[in-house]
């Protein structure tokens, strides 16, 4: 199983800074205007470089709005600060730099432990705008301390309640907020849900279990379906390998264009019956044209870095007996069959990203076209120095799209 840690700081905090993402731009949802239909939250964008609990969020939202129809935002923030708890504690911090990064197995863990906290409830002004400016405060002020205030000895950071009381403060946690956590998950937070020292809600905290949210169904076999919860769909297990009946698989997508075109099929499958589907990916910023679409890898390497998001829709050609089927029109169910023959190419992926409207479709606002020249690479990895020139000798090929996280049985 490849489990690649999404490295986005750098991207996007220098994206959020030199090139002016916009807030506000979060009112979008088209979910009748595709080849499939997935429902979708409205659009966020990350401060800093924790676009896998984005991605996540929007994977939980897109799947509860399916289920009950109802628009809920979860918060990244909270998922960041247990994040950055067991980094803290595990000894994972090398000096003062924290590192954001991550993978949708770790994301699991985190929801199947502390389960999630609502945007609203968490920081309630990262509930007022599309941009949690929250994060990038609480992340200079913890790195402060790892720096030179209470955590920067390797002593204080095995203190897990003097790292909580830290972290509470960088966040700038209400009296409220900081005694829900303490009441559920320990003032050390040594209590985790589904662990030996079991956590247990109190009355009226804002803390939610991961089987409290509902997130879809599943067919048995015996024609019956059974109600499912994100519970079921993060599974159980460590940071790195998850387990269970439905939980979600990550799919390597492999070198050779027939095995491509497979781990393609997979994905489309589960989007076709109404899943969303998960992609991790690697973004170089030159690739990008300004009207949301990477068509091809640059001549130019450019500022580069790991990335996740969702996928909303696809675009696909030489569908037999069909042609082409255009994203932005909802495919009928004899198309979308016709849609999975291997000698069917598809074009470009659609996908709903976390940068606001930076540069992204005019008519979708927060969503970008991903080109298979694109994902399909080869590009060049490279090492760039502070005008972003690639270094040389550094540069290797890599595949942009590493995987797809699809729903068991696809």
């Amino acid at each position: 199983m490849k489990t690649t840690s999404l490295l986005s700081l750098t991207i996007l905090a220098s994206l959020t800074t030199l090139a002016g993402c916009s807030v506000g731009s979060d009112t979008s949802d088209s979910s009748d205007q595709k080849v499939v239909q997935i429902p979708e939250s409205p659009v966020k964008n990350q401060a800093i470089g924790n676009c896998w609990l984005y991605a996540t969020g929007s994977w939980v939202e897109s799947m509860h709005k399916a289920a009950t129809g109802e628009v809920v935002s979860t918060s990244e923030s909270y998922w960041s600060y247990w994040d950055w708890f067991n980094t803290i504690t595990s000894g994972g911090v090398s000096g003062s730099t924290l590192p954001t990064g991550g993978f949708f197995p770790r994301a699991a863990w985190l929801i199947q432990s502390y389960g999630y906290m609502y945007q609203a409830d968490f920081i309630p002004a990262d509930s007022l705008g599309d941009t949690q400016n929250s994060q990038d405060t609480a992340l200079t002020a913890i790195q402060a301390s790892l720096a030179t205030g209470a955590l920067a000895t390797p002593e204080s950071r095995q203190n897990a309640t003097l790292v909580r009381a830290e972290l509470d403060k960088a966040w700038g946690l209400s009296t409220d907020v900081a005694a829900d956590l303490t009441a559920t998950f320990g003032a050390d937070g040594s209590k985790a849900f589904g662990g030996t020292n079991a956590a247990t809600l109190a009355s009226g905290t804002h803390v939610h279990r991961a089987s409290d949210l509902a997130t879809g169904s599943i067919a048995n076999a015996d024609g019956t379906t059974s109600k499912m919860t994100l519970a079921d769909f993060v599974g159980t297990g460590d940071s790195y390998s998850r387990s269970g009946p439905y939980v979600w698989q990550e799919v390597t997508y492999p070198d050779d264009a027939a095995s491509r075109r497979q781990a393609q099929i997979r994905a489309q499958k589960a989007l076709n019956s109404g899943w969303t589907v998960l992609m991790s990916w690697y973004v170089d910023f030159n690739a990008l044209d300004g009207q949301g679409h990477f068509n091809a890898p640059p001549a130019k390497p450019g500022r580069q870095g790991g990335h996740m998001t969702v996928l909303e829709d696809y675009q696909i050609t030489d569908v037999p007996g069909f042609g082409t089927l255009p994203a932005g029109e909802l495919a009928t169910p004899a198309e979308l069959t016709a849609s999975l023959d291997p000698s069917a190419k598809i074009e470009f992926l659609r996908t709903k990203n976390s940068w606001g409207n930076y540069e992204s479709l005019a008519s979708m606002p927060g969503y970008f076209d991903i080109y298979e020249a694109y994902f399909d690479g080869p590009m060049q990895e490279c090492q760039v120095d502070g005008d972003d020139n690639p270094i040389d000798g550094t540069c290797t090929p890599q595949t942009p799209l590493g995987e797809f996280v699809v729903p068991p049985g696809f």
